[in-house]
């Protein structure tokens, strides 16, 4: 009999097992996974939140095979969110 913990540290190693035979995608794989189940640490909540943003960034952009135009309408959709961030940090440090 095994406790929850046990358990879910069977469960991690076995995908952990797996997923050194996958070659693309293993690590957001199983950073899907972790959080799926609820089990992201800090680090790996974080690491999982910048492998979303660059597939974000990537699929805005387009591949090679896009249209160049649509690349480019994505590329200013990304500049007017950067645009807005920096817009968003210098409201915060003027209201300091």
């Amino acid at each position: 009999m095994l406790t929850d913990d046990e358990l879910e540290a069977v469960i991690d190693d076995h995908y952990l097992g797996e997923a050194q035979t996958l070659t693309a995608g293993a690590e957001a794989s199983l950073l899907k996974l972790a959080e799926l189940r609820g089990r992201l640490n800090p680090e790996q909540a974080h690491r999982w939140a910048e492998v979303k943003d660059a597939f974000r960034r990537s699929r805005a952009l387009g591949g090679a095979g896009d249209d160049p135009v649509d690349r480019a309408v994505g590329a200013l959709g990304l500049l007017a969110d950067r645009v807005s961030g920096v817009t968003a940090a210098i409201g915060r440090a003027t209201d300091r």
